[in-house]
């Protein structure tokens, strides 16, 4: 006596509906007679299933053992949010209006922690790299008093003649090296960019690598009501997959060309004596900066109830601390030190060049290495005004503000 409604729920039938109702009434008229008197029955035995002989019947065959092929399939499925979060990608769920049940602190908290590594990491990188390049070069010729040198020292130090390529290229003739170490700083200069293009091939690959997985891992399209009339969410195919694919590139976009210009700028710098120690003094002056970037996205994504995201201390930091230090390095010494160095100060060592090798390799360097040059200051405008205008500390410190408007004044 049940029939379907179409929704997939199982309705009961009238007369059965009926008996039920009337079920409790008749268990109160036998309730003397059946519980009283025979009192509670006793379990019965199960019983095993009969073949028609009279015999045990056959146990039922075991379930097929998974293949390969459903147990990658199932690890992936597994696995699939662990990437998203470890990547500090959040999945695209369709909400309602009216969906409350979610909470958006709890998934921003979440999310939070592998941002928070991140940054943990990068501000030990940079703040070793910077340690390092200082106690190695802080007394070199070239090593400007601007990044804490000597005053007689000068960038123009780094475009000395007797410099070379560091090709391995010995004259057959006379002997000479070209690339001769006149201030013998060779040694430590080729474990610092030795370093320095680790760092970012490595992040070169951790950002394609992220691309790749968010596009295998990424497709949840649909909503919950879709969900809950049997649509599959989070499947690995369709328009999910397409759209955070979208949002992904977006993300990872900007730090791929960075991480790719970088890394063109960090082995084409080495490759020439003058080049390689101003490269020295810009990898520093960035790192400086990032360091201090990475440690405000440290607080930025700390604990609830932590120190450190106290929202007068990231007001403070923030405005006294890490934007002066932004506007130092990168719109101070990388412009007017650095670049102005390789614009201005490279004229006789480019000649040099031009005269050692082919004709027109020297306008060639100058315009590919400046041409790059232009291209970070351009996406350091974009970096400051991400730095002013941060999503998160905008949210906190407007809510600062309302809290101490809301406070009466003292003496009242």
């Amino acid at each position: 006596g049940g029939d379907d409604d179409g929704n997939g729920e199982f309705v009961i039938g009238d007369d059965l509906q009926q008996s039920l109702l009337m079920a409790p009434n008749l268990m109160e008229d036998d309730d003397d007679n059946a519980l009283g008197a025979a009192g509670p029955v006793p379990p019965q035995p199960l019983r095993q299933p009969q073949a028609s002989d009279g015999e045990p019947a056959a146990p039922p065959p075991a379930p097929p053992s998974p293949s390969s092929s459903s147990y990658v399939r199932a690890a992936l499925r597994s696995t699939r949010s662990s990437f998203h979060r470890a990547l500090g990608h959040e999945e695209i769920i369709d909400r309602d209006d009216d969906d409350d049940d979610v909470d958006c602190s709890a998934t921003a908290r979440m999310f939070s922690a592998p941002r928070r590594a991140t940054a943990v990491f990068r501000f030990l990188y940079c703040s070793t790299s910077c340690l390092a390049a200082y106690g190695m070069f802080r007394s070199a010729d070239f090593w400007p008093v601007h990044v804490g040198g000597r005053l007689q020292s000068s960038t123009r130090n780094c475009w000395d003649l007797s410099g070379g390529v560091a090709l391995g290229w010995i004259d057959s003739t006379t002997g000479f090296e070209l690339d001769r170490d006149f201030d013998d700083r060779n040694a430590a200069l080729r474990l610092f960019f030795l370093a320095q293009g680790s760092y970012q091939l490595h992040s070169l690959c951790f950002h394609v690598m992220s691309m790749t997985l968010l596009f295998l891992y990424s497709g949840r399209g649909g909503s919950k009501k879709e969900g809950a009339s049997g649509g599959r969410r989070g499947s690995l195919g369709g328009e999910g997959r397409l759209v955070s694919m979208k949002s992904s590139m977006k993300s990872y976009a900007r730090p791929l060309l960075e991480h790719m210009v970088s890394l063109g700028l960090v082995f084409g710098a080495y490759i020439f004596s003058g080049l390689r120690r101003l490269g020295a003094v810009g990898i520093f002056t960035l790192d400086v900066s990032s360091a201090f970037l990475q440690l405000l996205q440290m607080c930025i994504n700390a604990p609830e109830g932590s120190k450190l995201r106290d929202p007068k201390f990231l007001r403070f930091f923030h405005r006294f601390v890490v934007v002066p230090a932004f506007v130092y390095c990168r719109f101070v010494v990388l412009p007017f030190v650095v670049w102005h160095s390789a614009a201005f100060e490279s004229q006789a060592w480019l000649d040099q060049i031009e005269r050692a090798f082919v004709a027109r390799i020297a306008i060639t360097v100058y315009v590919v290495f400046n041409g790059l040059l232009a291209f970070i200051f351009g996406l350091n405008v974009i970096h400051f005004r991400r730095l002013l205008f941060h999503p998160q500390l905008k949210a906190i410190f407007a809510q600062l503000s309302a809290e101490e408007k809301e406070k009466p004044p003292i003496g009242r």
